[in-house]
């Protein structure tokens, strides 16, 4: 979704991302909920919030299939505010977790994709920007945050060319 505005700075960008069976046909949202994630299923009473953009992109399937990861890029238009958040929808639970590096100092994390190292957690590198030094850092499903220097990210799935093929097509 975009709202546009004269002053680029008050417009807004923000995205849902869905996930389809395409033998069932059944549809599932997944709902971001950090900060600028402005989803009026979620935040209805932030619908109308300018100078943000919050983009929902998926990443990879974990090794076992169960899990979806996803990049939930976020930024305030004109300043040098953005990071990125983890979103991870469980296929069996039917839930969606939202995760970000905690108990750490920093100012930006990009996430990698899961982690090699601990195949259940994700893959973040984080630091302050203008700093050279940035760390690897893994984190759990419950936000537990961990040092990971050595540790490589890895992504699973197969990337198909023809997404607009299915049903959402018609």
């Amino acid at each position: 979704q975009m709202r546009v505005a004269p002053d680029f700075y008050q417009s807004q960008v923000s995205s849902t991302l869905f996930v389809e069976n395409l033998q069932s046909g059944d549809l599932h949202t997944l709902i971001a909920t950090s900060p600028l994630a402005d989803n009026p299923f979620h935040h209805p009473e932030q619908a109308e919030r300018w100078g943000t953009i919050a983009i929902l992109i998926p990443v990879a399937w974990s090794a076992t299939g169960d899990r979806l990861l996803a990049r939930e890029f976020e930024s305030v238009f004109g300043s040098d505010i953005a990071s990125d958040y983890a979103v991870v929808w469980d296929r069996a639970a039917q839930q969606t977790v939202t995760l970000a590096p905690t108990g750490i100092n920093y100012t930006h994390a990009i996430l990698l994709g899961w982690s090699q190292c601990y195949p259940d957690r994700v893959l973040f590198r984080a630091g302050t920007l203008g700093e050279a030094d940035w760390h690897c850092w893994t984190v759990d499903m419950t936000g537990h945050t961990q040092l990971a220097e050595a540790d490589q990210p890895q992504t699973f799935g197969e990337m198909v060319s023809n997404v607009w093929m299915g049903p959402q097509a018609s």
